[in-house]
């Protein structure tokens, strides 16, 4: 009997599947816990992006709108002709294009931005022994649409019509277009393929003058396809005749 409760007394080997328990156990719990430490690292670093893209800025600026631009293609209107001179901007004259050139067949006939302008003649009369009054008159007509055309005198250095002569000029003192006349500048409708007559008169020419050098003419045109100045200078040496 005392042989038997030795042999049960003695000590038992462990238990192995508890001991891989535990070892699983452990492990699993080492990898949580290096997960959950990348997870807070990157959170960290990423805080401040995080906050910033979802906090609407402080002071937010307006909208901005355009203001629509005013067309230049609107129809052409015609101002009254005033008694005193205008203000206008200052001429840019630009070089002719090649559809805009002198009529090769006529020298009295030019062409411009489709506008014909025609010199009929160029008249004198006798003011005193001393001086004489030159009246050149024009035809002018649109070829393209009904547009606004605004004739010069003397108006300013840069809008006026004058002749030129052995070395000497004189402005024009008055311009009649259509059924217009004024001193400075007048302004007038023309309709398409209808002609309107006007002619510039030039006072206190020598009497001697028989021919001019140059009759230069600043126009306005007011059109849907063109709108500025337009200066003519291609009615050279213009013999002078008689009134009648």
């Amino acid at each position: 009997m005392i042989k038997d409760r030795n042999k049960n007394s003695a000590p038992q080997p462990p238990n192995n599947g508890f001991q891989k328990f535990l070892i699983l156990l452990g492990l699993l719990v080492v990898i949580l816990a290096f997960l959950g430490g990348i997870s807070t690292a990157v959170l960290f670093m990423n805080r401040k992006k995080i906050f910033s893209e979802e906090q609407p800025p402080a002071n937010p600026s307006p909208p901005q709108t355009v203001e629509p631009s005013l067309s230049s293609s609107s129809s052409p209107s015609v101002i009254p002709s005033p008694s005193t001179p205008i203000s206008l901007p200052t001429p840019s004259f630009v070089t002719p294009s090649p559809l805009s050139e002198t009529n090769p067949s006529n020298n009295n006939i030019v062409e411009r931005q489709g506008l014909i302008i025609e010199l009929q003649s160029c008249k004198k009369s006798v003011i005193d022994a001393a001086n004489k009054r030159i009246v050149c008159q024009l035809s002018i007509t649109s070829k393209q649409e009904n547009v606004g055309v605004r004739l010069f005198a003397n108006h300013s250095q840069n809008t006026r019509t004058r002749i030129v002569y052995d070395g000497n000029e004189n402005n024009a003192s008055l311009v009649n277009f259509g059924s217009y006349s004024n001193q400075y500048n007048v302004e007038n409708n023309l309709t398409k393929d209808a002609s309107l007559n006007a002619s510039f008169t030039f006072d206190n020419v020598p009497s001697q003058v028989e021919k001019l050098d140059l009759l230069e003419i600043v126009l306005y045109l007011n059109s849907s396809y063109y709108r500025d100045y337009i200066k003519i200078d291609d009615f050279r040496n213009v013999l002078l005749s008689d009134s009648e």
